[in-house]
Order: C-alpha cells, then structure tokens, then sequence
C-alpha cells in the first residue's frame, strides 16, 4: 500500500532530483525508526492510501523536472506485485521519457531485490545495515533476521546496478565494536553511508530522548572505515 508521495526531493537519490513514493507498513520493528507513520499500526491507520494511477500521474506531472523515482518506506519489497504495477504505470504515462528508479530497502526479501533487478525495473538501491550481526534480532524483532540481509548484500555486491549500503549510527546500538563486526559486510558494498541518527517520532517513543552523535564522532568514524577499505565512504 503507498501511503505518502513526495513530487520533488534533492536528497533521496543521490545526483538526482526525484519524487518519492512512501510504502506502508515495515516487517521490522527498529526502536530508533524515524519513519514511525509508516511502520506504527496505529500511526499508518490514519494515512489514507494513495491509489497507483493517483501516484503514477503525480509523477507523470513532474516529468520535465525530476531525473528519477524513490521507492521508501515503510518496507516497498513487502509489495513487489504493487512495484510492478506502480513502475509500469508510470512507464506508460512518461512520454518515453526513462527515469532512474533508487528502491530503500531493509534487505530482509533478498528474492524480490534478485527479480527487480534481474527485470530491469531498478537502477539503484540503498540497503540499510542497521548494526552487527549478532545485535540484529534483537534490533529488528525478528529471528534470523541477518541471514536474509546477508543474502541481500551479497546480491548487491555482484549485481550490476549501482547501490550503497548505510547505517544510521545510534548511540547504544551502533558504537565502534558494532562497527567492527560491520566491517567483513561494509567492505562488500560498492559505497557506504554514515547517516546521523534524528530523534523525531521514533517507533520507541524513549529514543527521542537520545542524544545523537556530534558531526565530529561521525567523521572519526568515517575517516576509520576509510583507513579499513577501498570503497567510497559517505558522510551525510
């Protein structure tokens, strides 16, 4: 179900200008969620749901002025016949023109990321990597839950399209031993992105009183992931 739509955003894809589409619903449970209208039951309820034709005409209308679509969430792969549905609509109502598709992901359907790309419907794809493995479950809410986002970072890493893992960094989830049993994956992705952590409407409503990391205890640990890897390291 898509529950919010964004006509025009300069920083959900990056070097693009393009609307976003908002999924409803998340198979996660992460306290620190800053999407919390999209994951809430309750919250989620009181959204209206946008129909795919509403959604794809919005975007139609922008034609001449965004380089690409975002599908976000909430969790957009826990829909894939809706992704399907949605892209080919606003495939037909484009006038040839082709736009770069970025689809945000928690990684947790590794066989819905291998059909989306394998049908050429996504160019881009930014998977969360929310903390160690060993912290994952207990994280998320759910068992197991890391298999499937290996899976996923795998698939990543040999696909070709471009894509980007990110963690959002939570003082008491992701410190530096998490970041250390991160590293095996991080060295993996193509790119990755150090997000700061926003203490508005998380799913836990206890984490709003949390105070974040400063911008400098963000950049020592992006200068320390350089010092570890090749790969492009991403300070947003």
């Amino acid at each position: 179900m898509i529950k919010g739509f964004i006509g025009t955003s300069l920083v959900d894809y990056p070097g693009k200008i393009a609307s976003v589409v908002f999924f409803g619903g998340c198979n996660y449970r992460c306290p620190f969620c800053q999407n919390s209208w999209l994951v809430s039951e309750q919250k989620l309820s009181q959204l209206p749901t946008l129909e795919v034709s509403a959604v794809a005409e919005m975007t139609a209308l922008r034609s001449k002025f965004i380089d690409g679509v975002v599908l976000s969430g909430g969790e957009p792969t826990l829909y894939p016949s809706l992704i399907r549905q949605l892209l080919s609509t606003i495939k037909s109502l484009s006038s040839g023109k082709l736009w770069k598709v970025k689809l945000d992901t928690n990684g947790s359907h590794p066989e819905i990321l291998v059909e989306l790309i394998n049908q050429n419907l996504i160019d881009y794809v930014a998977l969360d990597l929310k903390t160690s493995p060993t912290k994952y479950d207990q994280l998320t809410g759910c068992l197991n839950s890391f298999e499937k986002v290996n899976d996923s970072i795998r698939i990543l890493s040999q696909a070709p399209i471009d894509s980007e893992l990110r963690t959002t960094f939570v003082p008491g989830l992701t410190d530096k031993p998490e970041l250390i049993e991160m590293m095996p994956y991080i060295r993996a992705a193509k790119k990755y992105a150090l997000q700061p952590f926003r203490p508005q409407d998380t799913l836990d409503e206890t984490y709003s009183s949390i105070t974040p990391y400063s911008g400098e205890v963000l950049h020592e640990l992006a200068e320390w992931i350089r010092q570890q890897t090749s790969i492009e390291v991403i300070e947003r």
